[in-house]
């Protein structure tokens, strides 16, 4: 099935159901237009749009996406497992493969109610100061997990005993996404899964469609909220004046302790002379963002979230 595209000259067909999409027209947009050319449903993602008319479906993936999904495709298929059309659609596949679901969810809600990110931002500039950034934080808190189901108790958490398989396809699939990093980020996205609606376009007109839960949702949050703890105690110990998800520049040049304690690698991204304007925008020694090379300037401080009362990645690692 090829749909009927309004521009056949911006299009490589890399398989009988998909195409590389080449095109300078805002990839947001294209979903509505291509639901007015063809029937059935139009869904949208960052690396694909797919068009499903009845049983069939048809991939178009965005060129700047063609690298990321090729290798998802190629480290699935090292699995022996059918894979996707997009990085997300592999990683749940990986998870159907392994087999197992974890379906009493509402503590991991709980886990995640500080955030998502640990995120804090103090504008400024300062003669010297260090960039530290745990090594695949999320991929390395996953190969400390000791189940994959996870439960909390009066004294902290339990895992749960899962089937040797399950078990055994987990530790096959860190294995293979080792060197694939939006595999192997997405691997925990997925477990968590979508919350809220999900929007597609049907015949030029949008519909909303509820978003589903992933298969692992408490092993998700726990690896987040772990995460976001690590790197709260990392900009207080340091003394930081900036962090984000699992990095923190500090004036100090002091190295993260706790990541230490607890058997995390980190690196030195920079050090030198730092500039620091917002979330995302700043220069440590040579490296700096895109927004800070394309002369963001305007300060957008951060109060850092306060931490919770108890931190659950003392109980596990």
């Amino acid at each position: 099935m090829v749909p009927s595209l309004p521009f056949e000259h911006e299009r490589d067909l890399i398989a009988d159901d998909a195409a590389v999409i080449y095109t300078h027209r805002p990839w947001t947009e294209l979903p509505k237009l291509l639901s007015l050319h063809n029937p059935g449903q139009v869904w949208y993602s960052p690396d694909c749009i797919v068009i499903h008319q009845g049983s069939r479906s048809f991939y178009l993936i965005h060129y700047s996406a063609t690298k990321r999904v090729l290798k998802a495709r190629e480290t699935t298929e090292q699995l022996g497992i059918k894979p996707g059309w997009s990085v997300g659609s592999c990683a749940r596949r990986i998870w159907q493969w392994i087999g197992h679901t974890q379906t009493f969810n509402r503590h991991a809600r709980q886990w995640v109610q500080p955030g998502w990110h640990f995120l804090a931002c103090k504008p400024g500039r300062y003669d010297t100061a260090a960039l530290y950034d745990i090594r695949s934080a999320y991929y390395t808190l996953l190969t400390y997990a000791n189940g994959l189901e996870v439960y909390p108790t009066k004294t902290g958490i339990e895992w749960a005993v899962c089937s040797g398989k399950a078990w055994e396809r987990f530790q096959q699939a860190l294995n293979a996404v080792w060197h694939n990093k939006p595999l192997r980020n997405s691997l925990v996205g997925t477990a968590w899964g979508g919350d809220g609606i999900a929007t597609a376009w049907c015949r030029g007109k949008r519909i909303q469609i509820p978003m589903k839960p992933g298969p692992l949702r408490p092993l998700a949050a726990l690896i987040v909220r772990s995460t976001f703890e690590l790197c709260a105690e990392a900009f207080t110990q340091t003394n930081a004046v900036y962090a984000h998800t699992d990095c923190v520049i500090t004036p100090s040049g002091t190295p993260p302790q706790c990541w230490t304690a607890h058997g995390l690698d980190y690196k030195t991204e920079a050090t030198g002379q730092t500039d620091i304007v917002a979330c995302g925008v700043y220069h440590v020694g040579e490296k700096a963002t895109l927004w800070w090379n394309k002369g963001a300037r305007w300060p957008l401080p951060i109060q850092p979230p306060p931490l919770p009362k108890h931190l659950l990645h003392h109980d596990w690692l």
